[in-house]
């Protein structure tokens, strides 16, 4: 990973946390989990992957990389989010499918390669910020 070996440790123990079970670690550590969260994710299947796996994890994902001061990479998520809602506004039973299709061969193809870029570009200092956050809040190695 791109922090330290602690800090990774620790933030790994967040990795697999539901959205709810996110949203109940303590208001600092929220950011830090659900961007922590999307690194593994996009590192494993693709920045696209928050879109068709974890749609209910969108806004918190753009959200968390706000409080980091990371607007570039909030903006791209929400960019992104407003290409693919027309496709799934209806609620179609094969929503999941639409998205797939969408991020790997249609509307948001271009815009999901532009972010997995950005994001691997910004992965040591992002992990830098996140760390620096969690020091500030208490947490030691």
């Amino acid at each position: 990973m791109f922090g330290t070996d602690a800090f990774n440790r620790w933030a790994d123990q967040s990795a697999y946390l539901s959205d709810v079970e996110t949203l109940d670690l303590p208001t600092w550590q929220q950011p830090i989990a659900f961007i922590h969260q999307f690194v593994l994710s996009a590192q494993g299947d693709g920045a696209g992957s928050l879109f068709y796996n974890h749609t209910e994890n969108i806004d918190n994902v753009a959200n968390s990389f706000d409080s980091h001061d990371e607007a570039d990479l909030a903006q791209r998520i929400r960019r992104i989010d407003d290409i693919l809602e027309p496709f799934v506004d209806d609620g179609p039973v094969d929503m999941q499918e639409i998205l797939v299709e969408q991020c790997m061969n249609g509307a948001a193809t271009g815009e999901l390669a532009d972010l997995d870029a950005a994001l691997t570009a910004r992965l040591a200092d992002l992990y830098a910020k996140l760390e620096a956050s969690a020091k500030a809040n208490g947490w030691t190695a």
